[in-house]
């Protein structure tokens, strides 16, 4: 039986190599992703006066959904890596445009971490003691950043960029990129 491969210049890749590593890396997205939010994000999203120290600490609680999201940056930015060279077989264009948009997720992403972490740091130094105003300013901070990252550029990146490409190059069954599409066009 032959294997599938990929000849680039010096590199050689098997196709069935990189679906698999491509496959594992999209998983990591979903299991990183969704419980961010309820194991630490949640609480702090919800009251945002708990930067002022009152109510229970939810230290440990962000602290885990940052990581998680940090490895959520990774793995956006591993389905990208890992499918260009078979994404720019057929358009190199649309290749680097994956990239480029799971890139710029995860930079948003990163911003909303960056906020959560700034959330706890002000309340573990009692800096916003009277003003729970500051906490609703990172909360806000953190959704215009879900907005923008995940919000957008994910439906971006994943369902018309990829959709487009994947269709055009037949590795999923074409009618399965026009129920991605649909489901980018109706949200």
């Amino acid at each position: 039986m032959a294997v599938a491969t990929i000849i680039d210049g010096r590199h050689t890749y098997r196709l069935q190599t990189l679906g698999r590593v491509f496959g594992w890396f999209f998983l990591a997205t979903f299991l990183t992703s969704i419980p961010a939010y309820f194991v630490g994000y949640e609480r702090i999203l919800e009251d945002p006066g708990l930067i002022t120290g009152a109510g229970a600490d939810p230290t440990a609680g962000v602290a885990t959904a940052a990581t998680l999201e940090i490895f959520l940056i990774i793995a956006n930015v591993g389905t990208a890596v890992i499918a260009y060279p078979v994404l720019k077989r057929e358009s190199e264009i649309g290749a680097v445009g994956y990239v480029s948009a799971r890139l710029v997720e995860g930079i948003f992403i990163a911003i909303g971490v960056v906020s959560a972490l700034a959330f706890i740091l002000m309340r573990q130094e009692a800096t916003a003691v009277a003003d729970p105003v500051i906490g609703e300013g990172f909360v806000a901070i953190y959704y215009r950043a879900f907005l923008v990252g995940p919000g957008f550029m994910a439906g971006l990146a994943n369902g018309v960029i990829l959709g487009y490409l994947m269709y055009r190059s037949g590795l999923v069954p074409r009618e399965m990129t026009w129920l991605v599409s649909s489901e980018v066009r109706s949200s």
